[in-house]
Protein backbone atom coordinates (compact mmCIF):
# COMPACT_ATOMS: atom_id res chain seq x y z
CA UNK A 1 0.00 0.00 0.00
CA UNK A 2 2.83 2.41 0.89
CA UNK A 3 5.00 1.68 -2.14
CA UNK A 4 1.48 2.18 -4.26
CA UNK A 5 1.24 5.63 -2.49
CA UNK A 6 4.89 6.74 -3.15
CA UNK A 7 4.63 5.58 -6.85
CA UNK A 8 1.49 7.74 -7.20
CA UNK A 9 3.33 10.51 -5.72
CA UNK A 10 6.07 10.26 -7.95
CA UNK A 11 4.17 10.39 -10.66
CA UNK A 12 2.12 13.31 -10.20
CA UNK A 13 5.56 15.15 -9.15
CA UNK A 14 7.20 13.82 -12.55
CA UNK A 15 3.67 15.42 -14.20
CA UNK A 16 3.94 18.78 -12.60
CA UNK A 17 7.49 18.87 -13.75
CA UNK A 18 6.85 17.99 -17.16
CA UNK A 19 3.65 20.50 -17.20
CA UNK A 20 6.04 23.24 -15.79
CA UNK A 21 8.81 22.62 -18.01
CA UNK A 22 6.32 22.78 -21.12
CA UNK A 23 5.02 26.06 -20.20
CA UNK A 24 8.29 27.92 -20.14
CA UNK A 25 9.88 29.54 -22.70
CA UNK A 26 12.58 31.27 -23.46
CA UNK A 27 14.23 34.48 -25.37
CA UNK A 28 17.69 34.74 -26.81
CA UNK A 29 19.24 38.55 -27.25
CA UNK A 30 22.67 39.53 -28.62
CA UNK A 31 24.00 42.31 -29.18
CA UNK A 32 26.91 45.25 -28.40
CA UNK A 33 27.64 48.00 -25.42
CA UNK A 34 27.91 51.61 -26.92
CA UNK A 35 28.87 53.25 -24.29
CA UNK A 36 31.29 54.03 -22.23
CA UNK A 37 33.83 54.36 -25.23
CA UNK A 38 35.97 52.05 -24.13
CA UNK A 39 33.73 49.44 -23.94
CA UNK A 40 32.10 49.86 -27.23
CA UNK A 41 31.40 46.89 -29.34
CA UNK A 42 31.53 44.44 -27.08
CA UNK A 43 29.10 41.84 -27.35
CA UNK A 44 26.83 40.58 -25.40
CA UNK A 45 24.20 38.03 -25.24
CA UNK A 46 21.17 37.29 -23.04
CA UNK A 47 19.50 33.84 -22.60
CA UNK A 48 16.19 34.45 -20.69
CA UNK A 49 13.71 31.35 -19.30
CA UNK A 50 10.50 33.22 -18.37
CA UNK A 51 6.86 32.07 -17.83
CA UNK A 52 4.17 33.27 -20.18
CA UNK A 53 1.46 35.16 -18.46
CA UNK A 54 -2.02 36.27 -19.97
CA UNK A 55 -1.37 39.54 -17.53
CA UNK A 56 1.33 41.91 -18.75
CA UNK A 57 4.18 40.51 -17.30
CA UNK A 58 5.83 37.21 -17.45
CA UNK A 59 8.33 35.52 -14.32
CA UNK A 60 11.79 35.54 -15.24
CA UNK A 61 12.81 32.24 -13.90
CA UNK A 62 16.19 32.32 -15.20
CA UNK A 63 18.51 34.16 -17.47
CA UNK A 64 22.20 34.33 -18.39
CA UNK A 65 23.66 37.13 -19.16
CA UNK A 66 27.06 37.45 -20.93
CA UNK A 67 29.28 40.58 -21.46
CA UNK A 68 32.95 40.63 -23.32
CA UNK A 69 34.09 37.71 -20.60
CA UNK A 70 31.61 38.30 -17.96
CA UNK A 71 29.04 36.11 -16.77
CA UNK A 72 25.79 36.75 -15.09
CA UNK A 73 24.01 34.06 -14.15
CA UNK A 74 22.10 33.85 -10.88
CA UNK A 75 18.64 36.03 -10.68
CA UNK A 76 17.92 37.26 -7.35
CA UNK A 77 14.87 36.48 -5.59
CA UNK A 78 12.31 39.19 -4.87
CA UNK A 79 13.19 41.44 -6.88
CA UNK A 80 10.64 40.48 -9.44
CA UNK A 81 12.71 39.84 -13.07
CA UNK A 82 10.03 39.59 -15.62
CA UNK A 83 9.21 40.68 -19.08
CA UNK A 84 6.27 43.07 -19.17
CA UNK A 85 4.59 44.69 -21.83
CA UNK A 86 4.60 48.01 -22.45
CA UNK A 87 0.72 49.83 -22.52
CA UNK A 88 1.11 50.97 -25.93
CA UNK A 89 1.45 46.93 -26.43
CA UNK A 90 4.57 47.78 -29.15
CA UNK A 91 7.40 47.00 -27.07
CA UNK A 92 8.68 45.34 -23.93
CA UNK A 93 11.18 45.47 -21.14
CA UNK A 94 13.12 42.66 -19.77
CA UNK A 95 13.99 43.12 -15.96
CA UNK A 96 16.24 41.39 -13.50
CA UNK A 97 18.66 42.30 -10.43
CA UNK A 98 22.08 39.60 -10.76
CA UNK A 99 24.54 38.91 -8.56
CA UNK A 100 28.03 39.59 -9.43
CA UNK A 101 29.77 37.94 -12.00
CA UNK A 102 32.11 35.26 -13.08
CA UNK A 103 34.83 34.83 -12.99
CA UNK A 104 35.93 38.71 -11.67
CA UNK A 105 32.43 39.12 -9.65
CA UNK A 106 31.58 42.23 -10.99
CA UNK A 107 28.27 43.93 -9.74
CA UNK A 108 28.37 42.22 -6.45
CA UNK A 109 27.08 44.92 -4.38
CA UNK A 110 24.68 45.35 -7.01
CA UNK A 111 23.81 44.61 -11.11
CA UNK A 112 20.67 45.55 -12.63
CA UNK A 113 19.70 44.90 -16.16
CA UNK A 114 16.61 46.99 -18.23
CA UNK A 115 16.53 46.12 -21.83
CA UNK A 116 13.66 47.54 -24.07
CA UNK A 117 12.65 45.63 -27.07
CA UNK A 118 10.29 48.08 -29.64
CA UNK A 119 8.61 46.61 -32.47
CA UNK A 120 6.01 49.45 -35.16
CA UNK A 121 3.09 47.42 -34.99
CA UNK A 122 1.85 46.83 -31.68
CA UNK A 123 -0.14 43.29 -30.47
CA UNK A 124 -3.95 42.65 -29.95
CA UNK A 125 -3.98 42.82 -26.42
CA UNK A 126 -1.58 43.31 -23.49
CA UNK A 127 -0.74 39.93 -22.49
CA UNK A 128 2.84 38.23 -21.91
CA UNK A 129 2.24 35.47 -23.84
CA UNK A 130 4.84 33.56 -26.03
CA UNK A 131 2.87 34.36 -29.13
CA UNK A 132 2.99 38.10 -28.04
CA UNK A 133 6.77 38.20 -27.15
CA UNK A 134 7.73 36.17 -29.83
CA UNK A 135 6.01 38.63 -32.28
CA UNK A 136 7.43 41.58 -30.99
CA UNK A 137 10.92 40.56 -30.77
CA UNK A 138 10.66 38.70 -34.31
CA UNK A 139 9.75 42.34 -35.79
CA UNK A 140 11.84 44.80 -33.74
CA UNK A 141 12.92 48.13 -34.62
CA UNK A 142 14.69 48.86 -32.05
CA UNK A 143 16.28 47.12 -28.94
CA UNK A 144 17.82 49.42 -26.15
CA UNK A 145 18.91 48.96 -22.78
CA UNK A 146 21.53 49.98 -19.37
CA UNK A 147 23.50 47.15 -17.32
CA UNK A 148 24.10 48.70 -13.87
CA UNK A 149 26.94 47.68 -11.82
CA UNK A 150 27.94 48.62 -8.25
CA UNK A 151 31.30 46.95 -7.02
CA UNK A 152 33.11 46.28 -4.12
CA UNK A 153 36.57 45.96 -6.40
CA UNK A 154 37.94 46.78 -9.52
CA UNK A 155 35.92 46.06 -12.68
CA UNK A 156 37.00 45.19 -16.62
CA UNK A 157 34.34 47.78 -17.63
CA UNK A 158 35.17 51.71 -18.31
CA UNK A 159 32.14 53.01 -15.97
CA UNK A 160 29.10 51.43 -13.38
CA UNK A 161 26.65 51.89 -16.40
CA UNK A 162 26.89 50.34 -19.67
CA UNK A 163 24.65 50.93 -22.52
CA UNK A 164 23.15 47.98 -24.46
CA UNK A 165 22.03 47.76 -27.90
CA UNK A 166 20.43 44.59 -29.45
CA UNK A 167 20.75 43.44 -33.03
CA UNK A 168 18.02 43.54 -35.29
CA UNK A 169 16.45 40.76 -37.39
CA UNK A 170 18.15 40.94 -40.94
CA UNK A 171 15.85 42.78 -43.31
CA UNK A 172 13.42 41.34 -45.77
CA UNK A 173 13.41 42.62 -49.05
CA UNK A 174 10.51 44.04 -50.30
CA UNK A 175 8.50 42.30 -52.95
CA UNK A 176 9.35 44.66 -55.85
CA UNK A 177 12.69 44.30 -55.04
CA UNK A 178 12.15 40.34 -54.93
CA UNK A 179 10.92 40.44 -58.45
CA UNK A 180 13.71 42.88 -59.69
CA UNK A 181 16.24 40.64 -58.73
CA UNK A 182 14.68 37.85 -60.18
CA UNK A 183 14.35 39.35 -63.40
CA UNK A 184 17.83 40.15 -63.19
CA UNK A 185 18.87 36.68 -62.88
CA UNK A 186 16.21 34.97 -65.30
CA UNK A 187 18.29 37.72 -67.85
CA UNK A 188 21.99 36.67 -66.68
CA UNK A 189 20.99 33.09 -67.28
CA UNK A 190 19.59 33.67 -70.80
CA UNK A 191 22.71 35.32 -71.67
CA UNK A 192 24.97 32.87 -70.28
CA UNK A 193 23.06 30.02 -71.91
CA UNK A 194 23.23 32.05 -75.57
CA UNK A 195 26.92 32.59 -75.10
CA UNK A 196 27.51 28.22 -74.52
CA UNK A 197 25.06 27.75 -77.31
CA UNK A 198 27.58 30.34 -79.95
CA UNK A 199 30.13 28.55 -78.29
CA UNK A 200 29.14 25.06 -79.12
CA UNK A 201 27.53 26.24 -82.90
CA UNK A 202 31.09 27.30 -83.34
CA UNK A 203 32.92 24.56 -82.26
Amino acid sequence: MVSMFRAAVLACAVAIAATSSASAAQLFVTGKVTAPTVDYGKTFSLLATYTPSTTASAVLNSATLVVGNQTWSTLLGGTSPAITIASARNAFTIAGQFTGSSPSNVGDIFTSLSLNITAPTPVAARQATQANIDALFGARTSGLGTLTLVSSGSTPFGGPILNLEANLPPAVPEPGSLLVLGGLGLFVGRRMLARRQNKAAAV
